[in-house]
């Protein structure tokens, strides 16, 4: 929040300058991932080559516990999937 008022105030868009493109997924199905999914699809290809992303617990984590990186999109969904099974109500942040 801090960052997000930081910038706004000195008239840049946050989510350009600092805080990176982030998805708070529930499930594989829900519309967020969709979204999170076109979103890894218009990267696959982009000049960098590199579609790599970090995946966490969404919720009573801390100290970087549970955090993981993948650069597929089997390996997302995958990651997605055992969060969810892990504790019933568990979210991804991705």
């Amino acid at each position: 929040m801090n960052i997000s008022q930081y910038y706004r105030a000195a008239g840049y868009d946050p989510f350009d300058v600092a805080i990176p493109l982030t998805f708070h997924i529930k499930t594989s199905s829900d519309p967020e991932y969709a979204r999170f999914e076109q979103e890894f699809k218009r990267n696959e290809f982009s000049k960098c080559n590199q579609n790599v992303w970090i995946i966490k617990p969404g919720e009573n984590t801390n100290r970087g516990s549970g955090i993981q990186v993948a650069n597929t999109l089997q390996e997302i969904k995958t990651i997605i999937r055992q969060f969810a099974q892990s504790s019933g109500d568990r979210t991804t942040i991705v």
